[in-house]
């Protein structure tokens, strides 16, 4: 964690420093709905810094739906509403509905970003697509996986843009309100914008470096105990896990409840109760520079993506030595 923090320094120092930055047409779009907080103070400051935004979101709580789509292609009953909200000088806000047909799904954080590309902005491209600020921290490779803000981004990246996601941390003890959330909002949507400037006062016309597609932003809480800025890899293992349980034979601090066949004497026919748990993984990560690792020492954790999922080095040898003779 030293080589990070002392390598830092200066990149907190130009990030938290707002520079002079050329207007940007700005998609935004997130996985909370677009009535949450956390997107709307980042639409305020993009605007406030003069950038253009368009805001294309869903119209309720998509969370967890990674890069989720709507697949009932040609469907009336698959058919999604997008409703212009509001407009002002800076910009229109769409919310996109799922469908009401029955057994339909869609209105997700990627059907919103492909919504507001090929609908919205049809032939006219934003320069820069921006997914949050989510409500609660996306940190290591399982998380980022699932979730709708990466999600949102990555489909963005894969468009050909450049994106950044943004997510402000959660701490679970204060549930329901999380306030040290809440209030960091504000502040994290100011740091995004510094970001972006940081990035526009690089030499050339690329927003991001070649071979950075999008960037993943995490942000603890609360934003005044932050002590600066790391450059981060996902981590092997996200700080925060939802994993599934036997609910007959419990998980803390809830108990079994009474009756509830267990799921590994299960006969024919039969149902048990399967529940979504919280666990919270202590201790450093394998990955080196993790971001879990960067976030829980209370610096914001910045991870440069590709979106390429593609095998490479000795492994990709490897299986082509293994497989190459294979014929039909």
């Amino acid at each position: 964690m030293r080589r990070i923090a002392t390598r830092l320094a200066l990149g907190f120092a130009l990030a938290a420093a707002p520079g002079a930055a050329g207007a940007l047409d700005v998609l935004l779009t997130n996985d909370d709905g677009f009535e949450n907080p956390g997107i709307n103070s980042v639409r305020a400051a993009l605007c406030a810094a003069g950038h253009q935004v368009t805001m294309v979101a869903p119209a309720g709580n998509q969370s967890g739906r990674g890069g989720s789509i709507n697949t009932g292609a040609l469907s009336s009953s698959s058919a999604m509403a997008l409703t212009r909200q509001s407009a002002d000088a800076c910009g229109g806000v769409y919310s996109l509905a799922a469908p009401t047909g029955a057994g339909t799904y869609g209105g997700t954080p990627v059907d919103s970003l492909k919504a507001g590309l090929q609908v919205v902005l049809a032939g006219d491209a934003p320069d820069l697509i921006v997914s949050g600020n989510n409500f609660g921290q996306n940190l290591g490779k399982p998380t980022s996986n699932s979730s709708g803000t990466v999600g949102a981004a990555l489909q963005g990246a894969f468009e050909g843009f450049p994106a950044i996601a943004g997510s402000v941390g959660v701490v679970i003890s204060e549930s329901p309100g999380f306030p040290s959330t809440i209030a960091s909002f504000a502040p994290a949507a100011a740091f995004l914008v510094d970001l972006i400037a940081a990035l526009e006062a690089e030499p050339g016309d690329a927003l991001l470096p070649k071979g950075v597609r999008l960037l993943n932003v995490n942000f603890p809480v609360p934003y005044g105990s932050i002590t600066g800025v790391a450059i981060t890899k996902l981590a092997d293992r996200a700080e925060l896990e939802l994993p599934l349980f036997d609910r007959s034979l419990g998980f803390p601090p809830f108990l079994p409840p009474a009756g509830t066949p267990g799921c590994a004497t299960l006969a024919t026919g039969q149902s048990c109760s399967v529940g979504v748990g919280v666990q919270i993984v202590s201790g450093p990560d394998e990955e080196r520079d993790a971001d879990t690792d960067a976030f829980a020492a209370g610096l914001i954790s910045i991870t440069p993506m590709d979106g390429d999922m593609t095998a490479g080095g000795p492994g990709a040898g490897a299986i082509e030595d293994i497989l190459g003779g294979l014929t039909p």
